[in-house]
């Protein structure tokens, strides 16, 4: 699919070889422990609230801007949300083209897609669709750079929160997890900052991080439907008790590098492997709250 918006054609259509990979954010108990190897080349740290949406990568490339996510060309459903955004917010384009315009090839701005047709649990259903920026990449001194704008109404725009590098603590975490709570936020984003503006490190604070409760009801809600569901099938799962799951995490903590124990993909997978190994069980829903509270407890 393709349409032309203010002399800028946009396209999902095809995948510029070889645009470089978006990198990963790390979790806030990641990003601590990384910290002190980058301070002496951090200036300052931005806070940045987390939108519920989908990732989207703006590639400008062959007199085009090609919609991708995180890995391949935006889904028709996603590029038809995208033009929505762009019809919605009538400033959305006007930051396109000056985030863009002086760009190399093969350069592009990240942004979050929200929408209150994605369905996502942070993001009411009256939300019109809108695209919010956050930083770009740009191809010729292969950094990214931290770029955020959410004009909603006007010329108003979404705030950033600037700390000095010795206000990024734990305690500080912890308080942005609550304020993103009391607020229904997804979470925020935290940024280490170097010397001309690159950014050197990425983390992610959210409420369940620090043992908050969030959308309680959703989520109970969508777990009775699923119990149901397999009382139908007659499936009887035989599930760990919070001792068992404790007893895994220590097991795996002794095992696994701090990095690695630090990383929940990793950690997550091997807790679940001694479980089932050790008691032939399977996790509870309350296991990932169990490996972050032995998490915050060792940081």
């Amino acid at each position: 699919m393709e349409f032309k918006k203010n002399g800028l054609i946009f396209s999902n259509e095809y995948i510029p070889p070889g645009v470089k990979p978006f990198p990963k954010i790390d979790n806030y108990a990641q990003f601590l422990d990384k910290l002190p190897k980058i301070m002496q080349k951090a200036s300052y740290a931005i806070i940045e609230r987390k939108y519920d949406g989908t990732n989207l990568r703006l590639v400008k490339y062959a007199g085009k801007i090609y919609i991708l996510t995180r890995s391949r060309n935006a889904e028709e459903r996603f590029f038809k949300l995208f033009k929505e955004a762009l019809d919605n917010n009538p400033y959305l384009i006007d930051t396109i083209t000056y985030v863009l315009a002086d760009l190399p090839e093969k350069s592009y701005a990240v942004g979050e897609l929200i929408s209150g047709k994605l369905k996502a649990p942070y993001t009411p259903v009256t939300q019109p669709s809108n695209f919010i920026i956050y930083e770009y990449y740009n191809a010729e001194t292969q950094k990214f750079y931290t770029y955020f704008s959410a004009p909603l109404c006007g010329e108003e725009e979404e705030i950033q929160e600037i700390l000095l590098m010795k206000d990024v603590t734990k305690e500080t975490m912890r308080h942005l997890a609550w304020l993103a709570w009391i607020r229904d936020y997804e979470g925020f984003v935290i940024k280490a900052i170097g010397r001309n503006g690159e950014i050197l490190l990425r983390g992610k604070i959210k409420p369940i991080h620090f043992n908050f409760p969030t959308h309680e009801q959703f989520f109970y809600e969508k777990s009775v439907k699923k119990k149901k569901k397999k009382q139908k099938k007659g499936k009887d799962e035989n599930i760990a008790t919070k001792e068992e799951v404790l007893e895994a995490i220590h097991k795996i903590k002794l095992k696994l590098s701090k990095e690695d124990f630090l990383n929940p993909k990793i950690a997550m997978r091997e807790i679940a492997k001694e479980v089932k190994e050790e008691y032939g069980k399977s996790l509870p829903k309350t296991a990932y709250r169990l490996y972050l509270s032995v998490v915050e407890a060792e940081l």
